[in-house]
């Protein structure tokens, strides 16, 4: 919206809860602006490919693409986006862009051009990030994983993302007291103000209250650079409607 006036975007979209509070969600942060999503193609987990819905996604003339999809679906969009000689901006769910691996293959070996400059967010360290490699958190993180989860995938960041889990359900464990009931740990968790989560990126709260329960409401862009994310701009949080 600040740096594409005007933007018509498309969406490739799951086609169930996830995918369409994506889209919901997408629209709605819209809303104010000028850019406006002009098409959104749904695609089945079962399906073979989404070449049909890019095709389509084409044909509206959005100069954005938005990829809420899996890894296998989102690789499929910018393979056949690229194939068709579609050059749209590209956005990506975090699910796609979590793991860098899976940008690797959608470049097609460094052939397809479209990946580079695509768009995400992160909310957690990036074991494969430069910055990190003497932080405190991270050298816990790989203490623990040499421990306990020898020959794994140390720069898999979805381990990063479970141990980030593991803290805050500790946390609450701890918050809901030594008589453990039901009860109390829905009580705990509702009502959370968690700053210092150390797999969290800095200024990252896990923070849940009265009538709010999504405890991650802030986050940092990335682009897609030369084979690696690079973020940018600052902590982003959600703001109020």
């Amino acid at each position: 919206a600040r740096t594409r006036l005007g933007a018509k975007v498309a969406v490739l979209f799951q086609n169930d809860d996830y995918g369409k509070d994506l889209l919901l969600g997408l629209k709605r942060g819209l809303a104010r602006s000028k850019a406006k999503v002009i098409a959104a193609e749904p695609y089945e987990v079962t399906a073979p490919d989404v070449g049909s819905q890019i095709a389509k996604l084409k044909g509206s003339g959005a100069d954005v693409l938005a990829l809420f999809a899996t890894p296998k679906f989102a690789i499929q969009g910018f393979v056949f986006a690229n194939k068709l000689g579609w050059k749209p901006k590209l956005t990506i769910n975090n699910a796609v862009s979590s793991a860098s691996n899976i940008m690797i293959i959608a470049s097609e070996g460094g052939q397809n051009k479209l990946v580079n400059g695509s768009i995400s967010i992160v909310f957690v360290k990036d074991p494969t990030d430069p910055q990190w490699a003497k932080d405190p958190a991270m050298k816990l993180y790989r203490s623990i994983m040499k421990k306990h989860a020898a020959g794994a995938n140390v720069n898999d960041v979805y381990h990063v993302y479970g141990m980030a889990v593991a803290w805050t359900a500790i946390e609450a464990l701890k918050k809901a007291g030594k008589n453990l009931t039901r009860a109390g740990l829905v009580k705990a968790v509702s009502s959370m103000n968690l700053p210092k989560n150390p797999f969290l990126l800095p200024g990252i709260a896990v923070k849940t209250g009265a009538g709010d329960h999504f405890p991650l409401e802030q986050m940092v862009l990335q682009r897609w650079d030369k084979g690696s994310w690079h973020s940018f701009g600052g902590l982003w949080a959600q703001q109020a409607s």
